[in-house]
């Protein structure tokens, strides 16, 4: 079974990208679990979450995911 991480930045985020992985696990075949870090501060909150599941993972606490997906938006930053 592959482990995917997933950090988003909101609902919208969660729901589109639950759907696509979902449905490509399904298209190839794949057993995955999805482990969600929903951050709802914004774009800051969620590299922050990032790179402390990162320390974590090099301090050996946790197992390391088969894939990482990051989700934010630029509605904070402007249009991109």
């Amino acid at each position: 079974m592959r482990e995917i991480a997933l950090f988003v930045e909101d609902h919208a985020h969660y729901e589109f990208l639950k759907a696509l992985i979902e449905r490509l696990a399904r298209e190839h075949d794949q057993a995955i679990t999805l482990d969600w870090c929903n951050v709802r501060r914004g774009h800051n909150a969620v590299i922050q979450e990032l790179k402390q599941f990162l320390r974590d993972l090099v301090r050996g606490r946790g197992s390391y995911p088969d894939l990482i997906v990051v989700a934010t938006d630029a509605n904070c930053k402007g249009m991109a």
